[in-house]
């Protein structure tokens, strides 16, 4: 007998995801529950998302900050070879 949607819902709620706890302020809960109902999604949509961009900044700013030593350093071998 086939399984129905469901049973699959059931089984798997969130297909191709994953669970993690984090503990965090109850305001800031809040905020996220309030801003999800808001902006018509999911809690963990909202979540993913904002974690997503964060993590994308985080990277940014690395890749800007190494890339900036960089051409310091290369701009001051470059002065030194005058």
């Amino acid at each position: 007998m086939a399984e129905s949607r469901s049973e699959r819902q059931a089984r798997d709620p969130a297909p191709g995801k994953q669970q993690f706890n984090v503990y965090l302020p109850p305001a800031l809960i809040r905020r996220a529950k309030h801003a999800a109902i808001d902006h018509a999604t999911s809690l963990s949509r909202m979540v993913e998302l904002a974690l997503a961009e964060h993590l994308d900044r985080l990277e940014q700013d690395r890749v800007f900050e190494e890339g900036g030593a960089q051409a310091e350093g290369s701009a001051a071998v470059e002065g030194e070879a005058e």
